[in-house]
């Protein structure tokens, strides 16, 4: 925006680009004034010191990004054996990245 890319519309302009990593397309929605970036905000990031403008990301179609498929396995929920744990129940999932969803519970964890 600033380098005059992509044309301002305030207060917010829409910046369409391409993930080189994972071939998606995200659209970035960031707050501008006067033709510019406008990076003051009152926008908080939990353990990020400061505040700032809140830019706000909507990854297109992001189901698949690296393997493929939403659900690399072919299952919404599988069982994995993890050592000195056990049998423990899973979500694989490849939104944007891959990740794997699970209990705390089945780690001995309450989340406190």
């Amino acid at each position: 925006i600033d380098e005059g890319l992509v044309a301002c519309q305030e207060p917010v302009t829409r910046v369409r680009f391409l993930n080189t990593n994972t071939q998606k397309v995200i659209v970035a929605h960031v707050p501008t004034r006067n033709g510019r970036f406008e990076p003051e905000g009152e926008y908080t990031i939990p353990g990020v010191p400061g505040t700032g403008s809140k830019i706000v990301l909507d990854f297109l179609e992001p189901g698949g990004a690296v393997t493929g498929k939403l659900f690399p396995t072919g299952q919404v929920r599988d069982v994995l054996h993890v050592p000195g744990i056990g049998h423990i129940e899973v979500s694989i999932v490849d939104a944007a990245n891959p990740l794997v969803f699970c209990r705390s519970e089945d780690f001995g964890l309450s989340g406190q």
